[in-house]
């Protein structure tokens, strides 16, 4: 019994030494290439500086918080680069340093200080060749705190709040406005196009709650602001079955025919298609990604399209 014992203490070790060892080393803690903020001096060696090397030349000091930063620690990255500002505040490396720091407070999780990190490195250096790079990550930073722990497990996120999300969404809008042939565009593009469907899927939650309690008039108002405002997001499809079912409902036939004839000409099906049964959401995601083309949105379209506000 007790060799029984002692052999499942030691299984219970090793799970969590493998447990632990898997958390540290998640694809996301993968630096990627063109995120990590560009390297001017080159090689930066395997060298270790002492604290008395690292105050006497700035070199140095750059260097080793480089080398911090590309080898993924974040923390010890800050504390250099804040010292190599602070004491060197008007040399070359200080503005590199300063555009470092940004992206090692993102990776860090300090979202807030990172947006005010970047904010100033854009009012400090109104014209440098790296201000698109910052507004891209200000879309990631954004982007990131809309999404916990929890949304890595399957929760569904769409249920908070998406401030953030339309922050981020406005962030990579004015990268793409602002600075057209960045190479951030694309990935920032594609984002976009997730944050809408998003922010959309957000605006359903609204809508079956109002439908749940017979709220037949402001389900209908909110029906209209998701087709609206969201064209080409799988939201859509239900979105105008649940607007026809709500005008029929409302007395409203001219236009409970017209959503009707919309929904028909699309292969979708209508309310009266359903029944009084509650709409069925996983056939609606299913069908969702058809719509794009028949609402006029393509991939690369997404930057011009407003996510809107919420309607009451």
């Amino acid at each position: 019994m007790a060799s029984m014992t002692s052999c499942l203490q030691r299984l219970i070790v090793i799970s969590t030494l493998i447990l632990m060892s898997a958390c540290a080393s998640t694809p996301d803690d993968q630096d990627d290439p063109v995120l990590l903020p560009s390297n001017p001096i080159g090689g930066l060696g395997e060298q270790t500086l002492s604290e008395r090397e690292q105050r006497l030349s700035v070199d140095q000091l750059y260097r080793a918080a480089r080398r911090a930063l590309d080898n993924g620690d974040f923390n010890t990255a800050l504390a250099r680069y804040e010292r190599l500002i602070g004491e060197f505040p008007f040399s070359a490396y200080s503005t590199q340093a300063a555009l470092e720091q940004i992206y090692a407070l993102y990776r860090s999780f300090n979202p807030d200080t990172a947006i005010a990190a970047a904010d100033r490195f854009v009012r400090d250096h109104p014209r440098h060749p790296a201000n698109d790079y910052v507004q891209y990550l200000r879309g990631l930073i954004n982007e990131g705190r809309g999404e916990g722990f929890l949304t890595s497990l399957g929760y569904d996120s769409t249920q908070d709040d998406v401030g953030f999300a339309r922050r981020a969404f406005d962030d990579y809008a004015v990268l793409i406005q602002r600075y057209p042939d960045s190479i951030y565009n694309g990935d920032a593009r594609q984002r976009m196009i997730a944050l809408r469907n998003r922010i959309a899927a957000h605006e359903m939650h609204a809508l079956r709650f109002y439908m749940e309690r017979n709220a037949y008039l402001a389900a209908a108002k909110r029906a209209e602001h998701i087709v609206a405002t969201y064209p080409g997001t799988p939201a859509v499809p239900e979105a105008l079955a649940l607007m026809e079912r709500a005008q029929r409902t409302l007395g409203l036939t001219d236009q409970a025919i017209a959503t009707e004839r919309l929904l028909r000409g699309n292969n979708l099906p209508t309310a009266a298609d359903l029944g009084e049964a509650q709409v069925e959401q996983g056939w609606f995601a299913r069908v969702g990604t058809r719509i794009g083309s028949w609402f006029g949105l393509s991939d690369g379209d997404a930057e011009t399209d407003s996510v809107g506000g919420e309607t009451s």
